[in-house]
């Protein structure tokens, strides 16, 4: 009797059994859907300076990566503050708390990946270090 955790089955032209010896890089995975990884502020974040919102696009599939989606919420309410992949800091913004939020989008379906949040930075006023 043969059990399914002693083979991965393959798909290729035919199924054929795995033997022990296949990369990952040869292994076929379902269809899944991207996510980001690695999803960081980049800049100061001080009145009058724009930040930005970087980030790792990630495909098990190695789908190519379509229109991702980048916005800004207030870290502490989860209101949504702007769209974009860059936020330029005004007065409104002082003292506030912001995360940069991605949701990541590929060509192939599934194509709409999970949101991802950054950790969160205080807006410092413009005259301070």
């Amino acid at each position: 009797m043969i059990t399914t955790s002693r083979f991965l089955l393959r798909l290729c032209q035919n199924l054929k059994p795995y033997e022990g010896n296949e990369t990952p890089s040869e292994m076929i995975y379902a269809p899944t859907a991207p996510s980001a990884k690695n999803v960081e502020i980049t800049g100061t974040a001080k009145v009058g300076k724009t930040i930005g919102g970087v980030y790792t696009f990630y495909d098990v599939n190695g789908d190519e990566e379509a229109e991702t989606t980048g916005y800004w919420i207030d870290a502490e309410s989860g209101d949504k503050i702007e769209d974009g992949h860059s936020l330029k800091l005004t007065s409104k913004h002082e003292g506030m708390k912001v995360k940069y939020v991605v949701v990541t989008e590929s060509v192939e379906e599934p194509k709409k990946g999970e949101k991802v949040e950054s950790a969160s930075v205080k807006i410092a006023a413009s005259g301070s270090s």
